[in-house]
């Protein structure tokens, strides 16, 4: 009588439904997954369940990936739990990082993988939160009120994944011993300025001052319009593994004016003896990680937070990192156990197709660019 009771509950579910059962009851078990990860790092059962909470929110549709949001997708009627974790609940970001880099490890690893270190601006309208100055903008192209961040990125062929961070701090708040203490800066952060060679000038400038005949024509042939040249550091930086620092410039032909704005410099450091012609096919990831960090924006509040301290901007960012890193691996899961392996889509659209977090605001912007699978 049992078996018929559970045969007839059975067929009453359509198979559409069946499947899609199947897909959430996969995607708890990643969840689960991941608490694992991440639960030994919180003393408290308050503090590992808030985390949670926050990482589920991250992934939620919400419009914005801020604390009043995050806490009301949690089912909280005030932002003042998310706001403690973030501030000055009692664990270690840096663990956690440590554990992110872990996870990815086990989830995403890649032979083939580069790591891209980029920089990402948070645009501010105050000059209360940490870091905030008057600095270049890459996004505006000028310079605007606004933080800059610096993340190392892992890109390969399923998906770039972001593994560390900083927050660069300006000589104006190093050097500002009270502003520092409002926002909790470490003692040990100070500010440091771009490396020169050993005859004391620097790579851009140089470059700046190259003449045409030294720049190289691409190794792809005449019908590439860039045109390269590769300056090397002339010390070792490590010397037991044989890698060293090069400075890479890119420039159009057709450009008239030799100055900094004509020119695209990368640092790249890799080993000895590697050719021009790889260094320009590693350099293609840096666009893809570009895209995956302005779709990191929306897709997991990357840059949606509303804390003001060191602190809490690590915290917030190393939380986003850990969704994101999550998503792609749910995302490389589910592409490996459909027919179309090749296929490519968005983080939207994936979450949108599975029905896990339906929202009509989401929309698909530009999936050819985000993964090489």
């Amino acid at each position: 009588m049992r078996q018929k009771r559970d045969d007839t509950i059975h067929r009453s579910f359509t198979e559409p439904e069946q499947t899609k059962l199947v897909k959430v009851m996969s995607w708890m078990d990643g969840m689960e997954q991941l608490h694992m990860y991440i639960g030994s790092l919180f003393v408290r059962s308050e503090q590992r369940e808030r985390v949670l909470a926050y990482l589920k929110g991250l992934l939620s549709s919400a419009e914005r990936k801020n604390g009043w949001q995050i806490a009301q997708a949690a089912g909280e009627f005030t932002p003042y739990g998310m706001q403690r974790l973030l501030s000055n609940a009692l664990w270690d970001a840096e663990a956690l990082r440590d554990s992110l880099q872990s996870y990815v490890k086990d989830q995403l690893s890649d032979t083939e993988a580069t790591l891209v270190l980029d920089e990402v601006d948070f645009l501010k309208k105050g000059n209360g939160s940490v870091g905030v100055a008057l600095q270049f903008c890459e996004r505006v192209h000028s310079y605007i009120n606004c933080q800059i961040g610096i993340v190392l990125a892992y890109a390969g062929t399923k998906g770039q994944i972001l593994l560390d961070r900083a927050l660069y701090l300006p000589a104006e708040w190093t050097e500002n011993a009270s502003r520092r203490a409002k926002v909790q800066v470490p003692m040990e952060v100070t500010f440091t300025k771009d490396e020169l060679d050993s005859s004391g000038v620097p790579h851009d400038v140089i470059l700046r001052k190259l003449p045409r005949q030294k720049w190289q024509v691409s190794p792809y042939g005449e019908d590439d319009p860039y045109g390269w040249a590769l300056l090397k550091f002339d010390r070792r930086l490590q010397k037991e593994q044989e890698w060293s620092l090069w400075t890479l410039g890119c420039r159009k032909w057709g450009t008239r004016v030799w100055d900094s704005g004509s020119i695209s410099r990368y640092r790249v450091f890799a080993p000895d003896g590697t050719t021009l012609e790889e260094m320009i096919q590693v350099l293609g990831q840096c666009g893809r990680v570009k895209d995956r960090i302005d779709r990191a924006r929306k897709e997991v509040g990357l840059d949606q937070y509303e804390v003001r301290s060191w602190n809490g901007w690590h915290r917030h960012i190393t939380l986003s990192m850990y969704a994101l890193a999550f998503i792609t691996a749910m995302y490389t899961q589910g592409i490996e156990q459909e027919e179309h392996t090749n296929a490519v889509e968005s983080l939207s659209g994936f979450k949108l197709r599975r029905g896990l977090f339906p929202s009509e605001g989401e929309t698909n912007r530009g999936e050819s660019r985000v993964y090489s699978l």
